[in-house]
């Protein structure tokens, strides 16, 4: 408990920050219970896009034994998966910004189409679909990351504010109660014992 005066300041001291503690526990909890559901929608989400990565390397390795002996085509596929950039924005959620990806830009190369040999293309569509989806999982894997480092910050605020702070006001506006309380009851007493002796001496 920290040291506290036993005056009437310090009760209404105590009295308005445990008015404040609990004003804002609601709040966070709210945050707490709001990322919790979040990061629950995210766990599915990354659960969903795996099954589908899983799904997609079954299809990419129809290409496999092509893509082997690519060596020997003039433009290999991987000319064709080239990611020029990114496009990424912040999202706010409870309180925190977190990325989100809106879409892959890819390298425009264009090659004679005496040069793409015919299994280039279809292939290449299909490596994108994957990689489009390995990115966005890390990226989500990202989001689950912040709000996971976020919750648990919440969280120990939300315990230090019901395990600590609160029941330590408490205990010291009742200890504080009990001291004036006191004070005042020996106030009246000695008040009545002077009372009593001026009294007497008349």
């Amino acid at each position: 408990m920290s040291k506290i005066k036993f005056t009437q300041t310090e009760l209404k001291k105590q009295k308005d920050l445990l008015r404040r503690y609990n004003k804002f526990l609601p709040t966070l909890k709210l945050k707490k219970q709001q990322l919790q559901a979040t990061i629950r929608e995210l766990e599915e989400k990354i659960d969903g896009e795996r099954v589908l990565l899983d799904k997609l390397k079954k299809e990419i390795l129809i290409w496999a034994g092509i893509l082997i002996v690519e060596k020997t085509a003039l433009i290999p596929v991987k000319q064709f998966i080239e990611v020029e950039k990114l496009d990424i924005h912040n999202e706010n959620i409870a309180g925190i910004d977190i990325p989100v990806l809106d879409r892959i830009i890819w390298k425009t190369n264009t090659f004679p189409l005496l040069l793409v040999k015919p299994y280039t293309i279809p292939a290449s569509e299909q490596l994108k679909d994957y990689l489009t989806r390995k990115i966005n999982v890390s990226i989500l894997k990202k989001q689950e990351e912040l709000l996971n480092r976020e919750l648990r910050k919440t969280t120990q605020r939300v315990n230090l504010f019901e395990k600590v702070r609160i029941p330590e006001c408490q205990e010291n506006i009742r200890v504080i109660k009990i001291y004036l309380g006191d004070m005042e009851v020996a106030a009246v007493c000695r008040a009545k014992i002077a009372k009593l002796k001026i009294s007497m001496m008349e």
